[in-house]
């Protein structure tokens, strides 16, 4: 009887154990499950934290360039209404210059040069207003230039036209000067120039460094009385 008891025990024991290793391996699944997404669940939550912050900074830095342009757009217009109340004003600087460099002509680049000689007149602050006549040369041909433009700080911009090969031409030099060790002498590079032909919009890049030579303008000494 207690064998036949103890037999009948064990044999019971173990149909408990089959019986509950299923739901036990199921419970550490969901749990394996359950860590799982809950590791996804933050993962998505990190990413978009991450992408929430870029959105931020990219909102910013957009806001920060808005307000650079609007500044940059503010002064261009101020400067131009300063160039038109005194176009008249009489010149105090007078300058001679020499660029070369190249023309890129389809694909091609060829020897170029400009040759600059005008004045200029400071209309407020380190804003000057600037006229130059100019002689702008590609290879072995050469046009004549009337420009005006403006200068500021250490930046300076001319616009002009003429007739080149027969064609009407307008030239758009922009770029920097500098002073060098030299007395009065300015190193230049236009270094966003270009020539379009007004006719087939044709459009050649000028890459141009050089250096002009700067003289104050002595105002005649009135007579004495």
């Amino acid at each position: 009887m207690t064998k036949s008891y103890v037999k009948n025990f064990g044999m019971l024991a173990l149909l408990m154990a089959v019986a509950v290793a299923p739901a036990t391996m199921a419970f550490a699944q969901n749990n394996a499950d359950a860590d799982d997404a809950k590791d996804r669940k933050d993962a998505i939550k990190d990413l978009k934290d991450e992408f929430k912050q870029k959105k931020e900074t990219l909102r910013e830095e957009f806001k920060q360039r808005q307000e650079t342009l609007k500044e940059q757009i503010r002064e261009e217009i101020k400067m131009r209404k300063d160039l038109l109340r005194n176009s008249d004003r009489s010149a105090t600087l007078q300058f001679d210059g020499t660029t070369s460099g190249w023309a890129v002509i389809a694909g091609s680049a060829h020897p170029s040069s400009i040759v600059l000689s005008g004045d200029a007149y400071q209309i407020g602050g380190a804003n000057w207003k600037v006229k130059s006549n100019g002689t702008l040369t590609v290879a072995d041909r050469a046009v004549s230039l009337d420009l005006t433009g403006h200068a500021r700080s250490n930046l300076i911009v001319l616009q002009g036209t003429g007739t080149f090969d027969g064609e009407p031409i307008r030239v758009h030099l922009k770029g920097h000067f500098a002073p060098t060790g030299d007395e009065n002498v300015f190193a230049i590079a236009f270094t966003n120039a270009s020539v379009q032909y007004l006719e087939s919009g044709i459009r050649v890049q000028l890459m141009q460094v050089g250096s002009a030579v700067v003289t104050p303008v002595v105002a005649p000494t009135p007579p004495a009385q």
